[in-house]
């Protein structure tokens, strides 16, 4: 199993692990900066992630815009492609998941 990251480096690991695993076209660099009350948005190459939210919601962030990356033109609505892609990512993502799955001490009880 691999080595658990700290909590400030999930979000690196999953977009290194996104990067290998379901490529988008060209280079993507995610960055981490405050948005203020939006969770992210991206353009081609490009995805920012508001730094002052959770991490589990910067991951969650981070696998919905990676699913923009995925279709080739940027649309602002949500078509049936990117929702297939969106679920291709999704499945990547839980793969992630469980690589890094930590065990909850309640189920030892």
């Amino acid at each position: 199993m691999p080595k658990t990251p700290e909590t400030k480096n999930y979000v690196r690991s999953l977009a290194r692990f996104l990067r290998r695993s379901i490529p988008a076209r060209g280079h993507v660099r995610v960055r981490r900066v405050n948005l203020g009350k939006h969770y992210g948005d991206s353009v081609p190459g490009m995805i920012w992630l508001n730094a002052r939210a959770s991490v589990s919601s910067q991951c969650d962030t981070l696998v919905h815009e990676w699913a923009h990356q995925l279709v080739p033109v940027r649309r602002v609505e949500h078509t049936r492609e990117f929702w297939i892609a969106q679920g291709k990512v999704y499945q990547q993502f839980l793969e992630w998941l469980a690589a890094y799955r930590i065990d909850d001490p309640r189920e030892e009880e």
